[in-house]
């Protein structure tokens, strides 16, 4: 049988590879040109209800001059000699440069109270309903970090003076018609009971109208995300009036309690493609921190409750202002009480945002709200670290999906190298 000679310093070769490829993890520089700061021209604002307000925002840098790179998700800053340019600019695809102009996100913390848009240069905050949330604006531009700034909005309720005009205008139209009520003449039997009868239904309607108007002054809002029909919330069966107007729609009811300082205590937000009845619902929320230590949960643990009298019309996006047990980013799990008495966990980590806690609810009861432990937040964290890291691993490892599949190459000429040395059919001989 022909032998093969093969020498040690390939072997020592091979090896040093294989070892180089499997113990070090892929550290590609990639570009960084630095932060996007973004700049709110201030940090705090109030609005009424149902008005805008305009906050300048400054970006540096507005935009940036850049090649298109060498196509990968992200280009590496140091891929080589000659593969930049005079800028820095990769030029591996080509070298046309291109004007990428920041990118502009806006969110709210809190969208029952305010909402916001971005309009060149401007931060357009809307007013929904009384209270506060923290709009968040952040920029992002391509081989630049992220940057963000906030600005706390308080929303104070509409004023009443339209209210009051219209409530003016109602009584003089009814003064109207009842100055153009049928004329009956005494004796007249047949037409006294067309009156009767007339005067009944019309007292029916007007009960009725008088009942819807129970759900107190409907301010309608044009907002970014679609129409918003709001009123107050009163305590009683209320809603019928908003959920069959917005019913089916892009549009919204928010249904919104506030005390006596208009400060808003908790909401109900109503989607109509989400709802699948028409019915009003006592929207009434009674909190409390008295709650039973045989539920074995954390001692700073708060109950509210939600008469259970009627169905939901719908999913409904309650906040609840905790600001009294819970301070701001602290997290709590959400339980709601079944017919056994036993808490059942309906979300995990909500987190506390301006003062508040929202939650998706389909029906009434007693819910819980419990702090998550510090324990428990750190391993939270640490699942999100460990994520966070395996998605930029996957990502890198998917750019460079060549590093795997070389290390399976070099393992498996090993292991065929050593079979045929065990076998005799190569002899590793030393170079002198």
């Amino acid at each position: 049988m022909k032998k093969f000679f093969i020498s040690r310093k390939i072997c020592a070769g091979l090896l040093c590879m294989l070892l180089i490829l499997g113990t070090a993890r892929p550290a590609f520089a990639y570009f960084d040109r630095g932060n996007v700061t973004v700049t709110l021209g201030k940090n705090e604002a109030t609005v009424t209800a149902g008005d805008t307000l305009n906050v300048s925002v400054s970006l540096t840098p507005v935009s940036a001059r850049e090649t298109e790179g060498c196509g990968m998700a992200d280009c590496p800053q140091n891929c080589g000699d000659g593969c930049l340019d005079e800028n820095g600019n990769c030029t591996c695809n080509g070298t046309e440069y291109t004007t990428y102009y920041t990118d502009v996100t806006v969110s709210s913390s809190n969208t029952s109270v305010a909402n916001a848009s971005y309009n060149n240069g401007n931060l357009v905050i809307k007013g929904i309903g009384a209270g506060s949330a923290t709009i968040t604006v952040t920029g992002s531009l391509r081989q630049y970090t992220d940057g963000s700034d906030t600005i706390k909005v308080t929303v104070s309720k509409a004023s009443s003076a339209s209210s009051s005009s219209d409530s003016s205008k109602k009584k003089n139209d009814s003064d109207s018609s009842s100055s153009n009520k049928k004329k009956v003449k005494v004796g007249d039997s047949s037409d006294n009971e067309d009156f009767a009868s007339s005067s009944e239904e019309a007292d029916e309607e007007d009960s009725t109208e008088q009942s819807e108007k129970k759900d107190s002054n409907i301010t309608v809002i044009d907002s970014d995300k679609g129409t918003v029909y709001q009123t107050a919330i009163t305590g009683k069966k209320q809603g019928k009036k908003i959920i069959k107007k917005i019913y089916g729609k892009k549009a919204y009811g928010l249904f919104q309690y506030t005390d006596d300082q208009d400060q808003l205590l908790y909401s109900y937000e109503f989607y109509g493609k989400d709802l699948t009845a028409k019915n009003s619902i006592n929207m009434a929320i009674t909190v409390s921190n008295s709650v039973s230590s045989d539920y074995g949960l954390d001692a700073s643990a708060i109950s509210f409750d939600i008469s259970k009298e009627d169905a939901f019309p719908g999913k409904a996006e309650v906040s609840l202002r905790v600001t009294d047990y819970y301070a701001d980013e602290s997290l709590v799990d959400l339980y709601r009480i079944d017919d056994t008495q036993t808490p059942v966990l309906l979300a995990e980590n909500l987190s506390v945002q301006s003062g508040y806690v929202t939650a998706t609810l389909i029906e009434g009861g007693t819910y819980l709200l419990s702090p998550v432990t510090q324990q428990a937040a750190a391993t939270t964290e640490d699942d999100s670290a460990f994520s966070s890291t395996a998605s930029t691993d996957t990502s890198s490892t998917a750019q460079h999906s060549y590093a795997p599949l070389i290390i399976a190459i070099i393992i498996i000429a090993l292991l065929v190298l050593g079979i045929l040395v065990k076998k005799g059919i190569i002899t590793v001989k030393r170079n002198d």
